[in-house]
């Protein structure tokens, strides 16, 4: 509860001990990691597919209310596009309407804090899941990293964020999988490492 008010994202570290497990909260990250590309196309590829699904209207602006104890004022705000940072280059919903937040919560708690919270916990309307190809890529992939997607000249190769991998490891082979979303899409058409100019 505690993560989902702060706009943050919740693990667990392992303690010095047994039952000494240390809970963490986190915010997702705002510039990119030190992960490589993930790559669909060319001489580069690390992908074996990539399913991209999109519901703009799944975008909202939120509006939240909190009542101050001390005078019985009532402060409010609204969230806004500029709120929330991109992680490419062009919103990839057009401006949500808006909608209020449900009650709950710390009812003397800052109104601006609580609804760009919420708007950086749901406002990712493209939502990503993909293979890798065995032992194509050079690093682990970790989930909660800021990473480039290259497909070609498809506006969805832009950076996502992983929220999701599964390593799968049998004596037979090694498989990855992931789940990631977006905000954003590219604002031009981007050149296929391995390809000749013009070749997408």
């Amino acid at each position: 509860h505690l993560a989902e008010r702060s706009g943050c994202h919740a693990f667990v570290l392992p303690g010095d001990a047994p039952g000494q497990s240390i809970g963490c909260l986190k915010a997702d990250p705002a510039e990119p990691g030190t992960l490589p590309d993930l790559v669909l196309m060319g001489s580069g590829r690390n992908l074996a597919d990539v399913t991209v699904a999109e519901d703009p209207e799944s975008s909202r602006r939120t509006t939240v209310h909190t009542l101050s104890l001390s005078d019985q004022g009532i402060s409010s705000y609204t969230t806004q596009q500029s709120d929330e940072a991109l992680l490419g280059e062009e919103p990839a919903a057009p401006e949500p309407a808006e909608s209020a937040a449900p009650p709950g919560g710390n009812p003397s708690e800052d109104a601006a804090g609580r609804a760009r919270a919420r708007a950086r916990r749901d406002n990712y309307p493209v939502k990503y899941t993909g293979r890798m190809i065995a032992c194509a890529y050079p690093k682990i992939l970790q989930p909660y990293q800021k990473v480039a997607l290259r497909l070609g000249a498809a506006r969805t190769s832009t950076h996502i964020l992983v929220t999701h991998v599964t390593h799968r490891i049998t004596p037979s082979m090694y498989t990855v999988e992931f789940e990631a979303k977006g905000n954003s899409f590219s604002s031009v058409q981007t050149s296929v490492p391995g390809l000749p100019a013009g070749i997408v």
